[in-house]
């Protein structure tokens, strides 16, 4: 089967626009077939031939990781261990993407193509932990040895949510002039889109961060681009193992605080007593019914979340 294109992807009356029509690059000049800067050319088949040779030896190491989790995941949830996705590359050309599967089987047949969230109710719980550590992308070290993809680079977005980001992010085919990545600058320095943001500032400072590593097309860069991934990689599973450790612990003290006793209205110490003295029973009075009111809600509580920590279901 041959590899399509944006152009047989979205129709003929999509008009694409010329690679000539991209503005002046601060590193160069963006023409026709020049991805990069043409005095950084030399290094585009340098860096392909380095990210091959470095993604076959991770591919081999990797392989027996790979197999366990592809068990795991297809013993824990209900479809295939890996999932697939057709993914925009370097000119537009589109090409499936491999990753380990982490949601439940068929998690867009209602929505579409859309983003996950941060909480996603569609993730299954041994997804929540391939995809903080990220090792639900190992497969696509194949995508890599294929030729689609390089280590380095933009990240591929899906055709449907490419076509609404370029009719509002200015410059959007700029990221196309390369072959996409693993990682790259965005990923090291902007956070994860948040699919609630109507104004897609998280979007924009990506592709910003994308045409920037564009233009400035250089070893240099993709060697400090390589050199933080692992810390960034590690920096997210270790938040990723503290989250799990202590967030419910966290939902439980929120709920705590919701069903906390009111504060005794009288004053502590020997006060308390002289100031009982002259009244009535008005102020004990107030003060059991506060406690009884505090139990009431207490019993009415939601369950513990630290035994049923688990996501809203999806509506």
């Amino acid at each position: 089967m041959g590899m399509l294109t944006w152009s047989d992807w979205t129709g003929a009356n999509n008009r694409r626009v010329p690679v000539t029509d991209l503005s002046p690059t601060v590193g160069g000049t963006v023409g026709q077939d020049h991805s990069v800067p043409s005095r950084r050319r030399f290094y585009r088949p340098v860096k392909a031939a380095l990210e091959w040779l470095v993604a076959l030896h991770l591919f081999i190491l990797t392989a027996p990781l790979v197999l366990l989790l592809a068990v795991l995941v297809k013993a824990t949830s209900r479809g295939p261990a890996f999932y697939t996705q057709m993914r925009l590359g370097k000119n537009s050309s589109i090409y499936r993407l491999y990753k380990l599967r982490t949601m439940v089987h068929n998690a867009e047949a209602r929505t579409g193509p859309v983003w996950a969230a941060r909480n996603d109710c569609r993730t299954t719980p041994l997804g929540r932990f391939l995809r903080s550590t990220h090792l639900d992308e190992l497969p696509q070290l194949w995508n890599i040895l294929r030729g689609e993809m390089g280590l380095i680079g933009p990240r591929p977005e899906r055709p449907e949510i490419a076509l609404r980001l370029e009719t509002r992010i200015p410059h959007y085919r700029q990221r196309l002039l390369v072959r996409p990545g693993i990682t790259g600058l965005a990923q090291m320095l902007v956070p994860a889109d948040d699919p609630q943001d109507p104004t897609l500032r998280g979007s924009r400072a990506k592709v910003a961060h994308d045409v920037f590593y564009v233009r400035e097309f250089n070893a240099l860069l993709d060697l400090r681009i390589a050199v933080c991934t692992p810390f960034h990689f590690l920096a997210e599973a270790l938040e990723a193992v503290r989250r799990s450790l202590l967030g419910q612990y966290g939902a439980a003290a929120q709920v705590a605080a919701e069903i906390l006793p009111p504060e005794d209205p009288w004053p502590a110490g020997p006060e308390r007593q002289a100031a009982r003295v002259p009244t009535t029973n008005a102020g004990e009075d107030r003060v059991a019914a506060a406690h009884a009111d505090w139990a009431v809600r207490r019993h009415a509580a939601p369950a513990n979340p630290l035994r049923h920590g688990q996501d809203a279901p999806c509506s």
